[in-house]
């Protein structure tokens, strides 16, 4: 058996983005390789917690103001023209 940490095979499965800082406060930050049409950010029931309009289809870093969301575990999906991505992320106050 190698030597494989599941860290190692986390950051290879999700090298197509970053999200950053877990947990996050006040700003959320994405790194994407891939070109997006919008970001959203669900609550772990489903239900939309808030939409983010990208200007640009194709950005490296991405700010998103976390401020107003309550603490708590959601769900941010990317939104492409190939297939959305998810990743589940933790909010703190």
């Amino acid at each position: 058996m190698g030597n494989i940490t599941g860290i190692s095979v986390f950051t290879q499965c999700n090298s197509e983005f970053i999200v950053f800082p877990i947990p996050a406060k006040d700003v959320l930050k994405v790194s994407l390789n891939f070109e997006t049409t919008g970001i959203s950010l669900y609550d772990l029931y489903g239900k939309l917690v808030k939409s983010y309009n990208i200007l640009k289809s194709s950005i490296d870093l991405i700010e998103l103001s976390v401020v107003d969301i309550p603490s708590g575990v959601y769900l941010l999906k990317i939104d492409s023209s190939e297939n959305p991505r998810t990743k589940k992320i933790l909010i703190t106050k």
